[in-house]
């Protein structure tokens, strides 16, 4: 099967930003593209070798770019960290072959394993008391209250009085601080005003003073 032109730009796009022809075989480098379509930015690994020695997302793209490989300016996904198909050029992982623009902007995801190598925690699973991951493949207890809400659950919305609605905007008359609240006694904020304590320890709007200062 032959590549989308789209694809070959892209590679050709990258071959030359990423400099990657100037590069050791051990030098991988990692570009962001930004489709403008979906104004995502997706991973893709531009190396001569496979890039197994970086925290990468699972699903990341990589471009070969060693001359005498097979895959040699090819675009590939990874499967999975289990060896694949193509161990008689030395890759480790599972990739597989991209053939079109489309399929370089899969959605990016990491290991759970690799979440804490690039400081992020992983999303607990859901339960009664708290909030958290579901899995959508497994089947809800209740039909009448299912595992995920989608567009036209009524529980979207709650039509109740009062309705949505606006009113006008009032000013504050206190302000809670770390040993308490102060009441703001009257008095309108004003361009260059800020709000002070009075010898009562209450709150008013007023312009600093030098002796404020001292």
């Amino acid at each position: 099967m032959g590549m989308e032109y789209r694809l070959e730009q892209l590679i050709s796009n990258l071959e030359k930003l990423s400099g990657i022809n100037e590069q050791s075989e051990d030098t991988p480098i990692v570009m962001r593209h930004t489709d403008v379509s979906t104004n995502r930015t997706y991973a893709i690994v531009c190396a001569q070798g496979e890039p197994i020695n970086m925290v990468l997302p699972m699903n990341v793209v990589w471009i070969c770019f060693r001359p005498d490989s097979m895959l040699y300016r090819k675009a590939l996904r990874r499967i999975s960290k289990d060896a694949g198909i193509f161990q008689s050029e030395n890759i480790k992982q599972d990739w597989e072959v991209l053939y079109f623009y489309e399929d370089v902007l899969e959605e990016q995801v990491y290991d759970p394993s690799d979440l804490t190598l690039v400081g992020v925690s992983p999303v607990p699973f859901a339960t009664t008391e708290a909030l958290g991951k579901v899995r959508l493949s497994i089947d809800p207890i209740d039909s009448d209250y299912p595992v995920a809400i989608v567009e036209g659950d009524e529980r979207l919305s709650n039509p109740r009085t009062p309705n949505e609605h606006t009113h006008e905007e009032k000013p504050a008359t206190m302000l809670a601080h770390a040993t308490g609240h102060a009441n703001i006694i009257d008095s309108v904020p004003e361009v260059g005003a800020a709000l002070l304590f009075d010898a009562a320890g209450d709150l008013v709007w007023r312009k600093i003073k030098p002796d404020d200062l001292t």
